[in-house]
């Protein structure tokens, strides 16, 4: 039965890490990235490949950019990461009383 619980607590705190990842990423990193979508979308600016590697433009969105797949997978498994060390620190390493 402990071990079911600690399934349940590992699993939460994976996503803790991704939900607080997705969190840092459109609300902070995203800003800095792209601080102004509007100059990116009329002026037609020519994007380097990092930029076209983490995002895409395209006539759907008004030529805004928006997050690529590759993207959102990157940040999802950099949530995954804080949220496995805690959950092995806090879980896994503790010795049975």
């Amino acid at each position: 039965m402990i071990l079911v619980y600690k399934i349940i607590l590992t699993f939460m705190l994976l996503c803790m890490g991704v939900i607080a990842s997705y969190i840092i990423n459109f609300y902070v990193v995203y800003h800095i990235l792209i601080p102004n979508p509007e100059n990116v979308a009329v002026n037609g600016n020519a994007q380097d490949k990092l930029f076209e590697l983490f995002f895409e433009i395209s006539s759907g969105t008004g030529y805004h950019p928006e997050p690529s797949w590759f993207y959102i997978k990157v940040v999802y498994a950099l949530g995954l990461i804080p949220g496995g060390i805690a959950a092995y620190k806090l879980i896994w390493k503790r010795k049975a009383a």
